[in-house]
């Protein structure tokens, strides 16, 4: 590698660190703003549907009706899902699965939360150990065979940190 592109007391070092600084400043700020547009009680909490209303015998008005609601997700993926020290599960993945709970007129404390590591979620599905998973997933042909999806919330992207190869500033690697 190019030592010189990366040591941060050169020029281009220095500006490379810069630019790094503002994605990282941009990514914090819109983090900010994306979480400020949530429906919350101001607490964090997601506002619970009063008296929500589904088409009879759908599993939303089962649901609903019961008032309570056994969620799967992962509790080994930090920032997605991942058990906390205090037990619970806590991450994006969980935070959605709230805000559909909170659709579905039901509150966090009526939730059950049911470990579905990736080698079993169909199973737990199918056996009706949950209600549904909300957890990373890869959505494939042999598990539309067995389960249906609602669809993907986020978009999968393969990029990483690293410095661009440039004819200027080539990569190499050892």
């Amino acid at each position: 590698m190019n030592a010189t592109a990366l040591n941060p007391r050169s020029t281009r070092g220095r500006s490379r660190a810069r630019a790094g600084a503002r994605v990282f400043a941009v990514l914090v700020a819109g983090a900010l703003a994306l979480s400020a547009c949530g429906g919350s009680d101001g607490d964090g909490s997601t506002s619970v549907a009063d008296a929500p209303k589904f088409a009879a015998g759908t599993t939303m008005a089962k649901l609903a009706s019961a008032g309570k609601v056994t969620i799967g997700t992962k509790f080994d993926q930090p920032g997605f899902g991942l058990k906390s020290l205090s037990g619970d599960p806590e991450g994006f993945d969980v935070e959605i699965a709230k805000i559909i709970a909170a659709k579905l007129g039901i509150k966090a404390d009526s939730i059950t939360w049911k470990e579905t590591p990736s080698a079993i979620r169909e199973e737990v599905i199918e056996k009706g150990d949950v209600d549904f998973v909300v957890a990373t997933y890869t959505i494939n042909d042999k598990r539309k065979e067995r389960i249906s999806f609602a669809g993907r919330i986020t978009r999968p992207v393969n990029r990483s940190w690293s410095a661009p190869t440039t004819p200027r500033s080539p990569v190499r690697s050892r």
